[in-house]
C-alpha cells in the first residue's frame, strides 16, 4: 500500500510521498494468515563460561581474548541470527557441521538505518541488520552486500581512513575472487586486533573441525536419538530453545513407545534437529537454497496451506518445483482511504491517496534426499527494489517466519499420525481431535506454541 499526502490542489500537486511505517500492510503482510511479524529486541551478552580454555580451537580461544564488546555475543540471541541469515541472504551450512563463533550486531544502529530506508521506500520496511558473523569457516562480512571470506583466505586486516575509519579486510572470497571490503563497526578495533592475529595463523590451522556433522545420534540404547537430543536441549539456556522443540521430541519418544519404528523415529528427530538449528542459528543454506526439513511434496503442501493463492505451478527443465503466489491489495480499501484523504482535504488543507499495488512471491524448491531446499523472492507494487536482490525484504521475512510456523506445525502432525497420508489431509484434521491425540500420547500437552 502506498500513501501520498497531498496539499490543497490534489495529489497531483503533493507535496511529498510517504509509505506507510503501518506493519502488516496489504496485501503483503496479511497476505500471510493475517498474523503480523514478531519483532523480538537484542541486546549482546558474553559467555562467561566459554572464556579460552585449552580445550577450545585456537581460533576460538582468539575471539574470546579480542572480541571483548558490548555488540559482540558469543551465544547469540536467536532472534537475531535469524535476521542476520535474512538480511545478507547468507546461511550456515547446518548439514556439514558449520556453527557460529561470535556476532557482531548493533541494533541501535540498524533500528535508524530501517527507520531512515522504510521512508525512502515501503519494499524496505523491514528488520534491518548492521553487524558480521564469525563462524566455524568463515566470516560473513556486510550486510546487503555481504562479502563471505572462508578464514583461510583472509590475508590482511586493518583500521582504514581517518575521518570515517573502518575495518577492512582482503582476501579471496569464497567463489575465488579476490576481494577487498571495508566496513565501520563499533567494535572495529577488537575485530581489526582479532583479525591481525588470525592473518598470523598458518590458514590451515583457521577453520574449527566440526564436532559432529550429524543432525542426530543414534546407538544402541538409543535407536532414534531422541533421547540424546532432549539431553543436549536441557544443557542449554532456556533462551536458546525454541519451546516447539522439546514438545515434538516428547512427542517422536511417546510415538516409539506406541510402536513407531525405530527408523522412522531417527527419520523424525534429524528433521527436527535441522529445524532446531534453522531456529536457533538462523536458516542454513545448502548450494545458495535454503534449508527446511520437510520433503518436497509436504513443502509444497505447507507453501499452499501458507499462502493459498497460487497463480503458477510447475516443474522446470532441472526437475526444480516452481510456484509462484499473487495477492492483490483491497480495492475498497484503497477508495474508502481515499474518500477519507479527500475529507481531510477539504477540511484541514492536507489529505492523502491510496494506490492498490500487487505481491508476487517465487518459489524455487529443489529434493535434497529426505528434505527439500527452496529459494523465495518477492515484489510489491509495479518494480522491485534497488537492493542487490530486488526483494520486498519485510515480506520476505515475514514469509521465513511463516513457513516456519507451518513446518512446526507439520513436524508435529507427521509425528503423531505418521507419514502415511498425504500432509494436506492432516492439515484437515480438527484441533480437538489433534489435542486428543496429543493427550493420548503424553498424558498431557500444550500445542499453544505451534498455533500462536
Amino acid at each position: 500500500m502506498r500513501l501520498v499526502f497531498f496539499a490543497l490542489g490534489g495529489p497531483r500537486h503533493a507535496l511529498w510521498s510517504w509509505h506507510t511505517f503501518a506493519r502488516p500492510s496489504p496485501p503483503r503482510r496479511q497476505a500471510i494468515q493475517g498474523r503480523p511479524a514478531t519483532r523480538r529486541p537484542y541486546h549482546g551478552s558474553m559467555n562467561a563460561a566459554a572464556w579460552p580454555s585449552a580445550q577450545h580451537p585456537p581460533l576460538v580461544n582468539l575471539a574470546h581474548q579480542h572480541l571483548r564488546h558490548e555488540t559482540i555475543s558469543f551465544q547469540p540471541d536467536p532472534a537475531a541470527m535469524r535476521l542476520c541469515a535474512m538480511y545478507t541472504g547468507v546461511g550456515l551450512h547446518h548439514l556439514d557441521g558449520e556453527e557460529p563463533i561470535a556476532l557482531v550486531y548493533e541494533r541501535e544502529t540498524a533500528e535508524t538505518t530501517g527507520a531512515l530506508m522504510g521512508w525512502v521506500n515501503d519494499n524496505w520496511e523491514a528488520d534491518h541488520f548492521v553487524g558480521a558473523l564469525l563462524t566455524t569457516r568463515r566470516f560473513i562480512f556486510g550486510n546487503l552486500e555481504p562479502v563471505v571470506f572462508p578464514l583461510e583466505g583472509i590475508q590482511t586486516a586493518e583500521l582504514e581512513g581517518r575521518l570515517m575509519s573502518g575495518l577492512q579486510l582482503q582476501g579471496v572470497d569464497v567463489t575465488g575472487r579476490v576481494q577487498r571490503k571495508k566496513e565501520a563497526f563499533d567494535s572495529q578495533g577488537q575485530l581489526a586486533s582479532f583479525f591481525g592475529m588470525v592473518c598470523q595463523m598458518h590458514p590451515e590451522q583457521r577453520p574449527v573441525p566440526p564436532v559432529t556433522t550429524e543432525l542426530a545420534v543414534a546407538s544402541p540404547e538409543d535407536p532414534s536419538g531422541a533421547e540424546a537430543a532432549l539431553a543436549a536441549l536441557h544443557a542449554r539456556p532456556p533462551s536458546l530453545v525454541d519451546p516447539r522443540v522439546p514438545l515434538l521430541l516428547h512427542v517422536v519418544r511417546a510415538a516409539l513407545q506406541q510402536g513407531m519404528p525405530p527408523e522412522a523415529g531417527l527419520d523424525m528427530v534429524r528433521r527436527i534437529a535441522l529445524f532446531d538449528r534453522n531456529r536457533r542459528w538462523g536458516r542454513g543454506q545448502s548450494q545458495g537454497f535454503w534449508l527446511s526439513p520437510l520433503d518436497g511434496d509436504d513443502f509444497e503442501c505447507i507453501a499452499a496451506v501458507e499462502f493459498q493463492r497460487c497463480t503458477r505451478r510447475f516443474v522446470d527443465a532441472l526437475g526444480q518445483l516452481q510456484l509462484e503466489f499473487r495477492w492483490d491489495s483491497s480495492l475498497a480499501q484503497a477508495a474508502a482511504s481515499n474518500a477519507a484523504g479527500y475529507a481531510a482535504s477539504a477540511v484541514f488543507g492536507i489529505g492523502w491517496s491510496e494506490t492498490p499495488t500487487t505481491t508476487t512471491a517465487t518459489f524455487q524448491v529443489r529434493r535434497q534426499g529426505p528434505i527439500s531446499t527452496f529459494q523465495v523472492r518477492a515484489c510489491s507494487g509495479d518494480r522491485f527494489t534497488a537492493l542487490p536482490r530486488g526483494d520486498d525484504m519485510g515480506f520476505l521475512q515475514d514469509a521465513h517466519e511463516a513457513i516456519a510456523t507451518q513446518e512446526a506445525r507439520a513436524l508435529l502432525l507427521r509425528a503423531i499420525f505418521g507419514g502415511k497420508n498425504p500432509l494436506g489431509q492432516l492439515f484437515a484434521v480438527h484441533p480437538q481431535e489433534l489435542q486428543h491425540r496429543a493427550h493420548q500420547l503424553l498424558g498431557h500437552a500444550d500445542l499453544r506454541a505451534f498455533y500462536p
